[in-house]
C-alpha cells in the first residue's frame, strides 16, 4: 500500500501526550503521529521514508506545505496502525527515521 500525500491544509493539526508531547493530526476520521519533518527540496526523502514504513504494515500519510510555518513535508504514522503493530511499529519507526536522518 502506498501512503497518503495530502495537502497540509486539509489535515486538523493537534498536540497529545504519550510519554511526552508529540505533535499529532487527523485526516479524516484517522489520528496520526508525526514521524519526521523534510524541507520543500526533500519530497523524495519523505516519500521514501513513507514507503518504508508502508511496506511494515503502518498506515502512513505525507504532508505537503507551500507556505507557512510548516512549511515542507511531513510524514504521519497512523496511531491506530502504530497501536495494533505494538513495539515493533515503535522500533520500525525509530530505527527508519534514524536511516533518513
Amino acid at each position: 500500500m502506498f501512503p497518503q500525500v495530502v495537502s497540509d491544509n486539509s489535515v486538523n493539526h493537534f498536540k497529545f501526550w504519550h510519554d511526552g508531547i508529540h505533535e499529532g493530526m487527523r485526516l479524516g476520521g484517522r489520528l496520526y503521529g508525526h514521524v519526521r519533518s523534510y524541507g520543500m527540496t526533500e519530497r523524495l526523502q519523505a516519500y521514501e521514508l513513507a514507503c518504508d514504513l508502508s511496506q511494515k504494515a503502518l498506515d502512513v500519510c505525507v504532508t505537503c506545505a507551500e507556505t507557512g510555518s510548516r512549511m515542507g513535508y511531513g510524514v504521519w504514522v497512523s496511531l491506530q496502525s502504530l497501536q495494533q503493530a505494538g513495539a515493533m511499529g515503535q522500533e520500525a519507526i525509530s530505527e527508519q527515521a534514524t536511516l533518513y536522518s
